[in-house]
């Protein structure tokens, strides 16, 4: 509007109506401000004007908006870079910190993993023993005519099966059980998100 007056320090446009800068909060010195400022700028100002890069209009350098187009020059020319570098930055650093977090996470679940497979292979290889252990007491038990010294080492090897059978299969149940299943699809999972910030950080 052509009634607007101009703020001498931030060159914004304000409404008549308004005692102070809506940009910078400058008090109006007196109705002749407008006209002032008109006249400063086109006789004596030797103040330092540049082309606003949104639209080409001068403008005052230390102006943060131009007055023609609204456009905000600080925040577009050197806020937005700042802006970007930093965004990037803490974007590795958080990956670089999950990398280590998932490493770990992996790490205890696989050794998890293992803990629960071979209890398995114990509970499988103890049962095997104790079922070789009473054949053997089945097919060499004492009976009328077979010779007692190979009854007597047969027995004992089948015990001597027995107590290793019973050792595994009770190194297999002590533990808490496990879903297998479960724990292969949570590696999984976290080796895939590990994926992700591994590639977020070689960019």
């Amino acid at each position: 509007m052509k009634d607007n007056w101009i703020c001498p320090k931030c060159a914004s446009q304000n409404n008549p109506r308004r005692n102070k800068c809506w940009h910078c909060g400058l008090e109006r010195a007196g109705d002749n401000v407008q006209g002032e400022t008109q006249t400063t700028s086109s006789n004596n100002d030797t103040r330092a004007y540049k082309k606003c890069p949104f639209c080409g209009e001068q403008i005052l350098n230390e102006a943060i908006k131009c007055k023609y187009c609204g456009e905000f020059i600080e925040d577009r020319e050197r806020a937005q870079p700042k802006e970007v570098f930093t965004t990037i930055q803490v974007d590795k650093a958080a990956s670089e910190l999950a990398i280590t977090r998932l490493n770990n996470e992996i790490f205890a679940l696989e050794h998890e993993l293992g803990r629960i497979k071979q209890r398995t292979r114990d509970i499988w290889l103890g049962s095997l023993v104790l079922v070789v252990a009473i054949i053997i007491l089945i097919l060499f038990a004492p009976r009328p005519g077979r010779d007692t010294v190979s009854t007597i080492i047969c027995i004992g090897y089948a015990i001597f099966l027995g107590l290793i059978g019973i050792i595994y299969l009770l190194r297999g149940l002590t533990g808490s059980p496990g879903n297998v299943e479960s724990l292969e699809q949570s590696i999984n999972h976290k080796l895939s998100e590990l994926r992700k910030h591994q590639e977020i950080v070689s960019q």
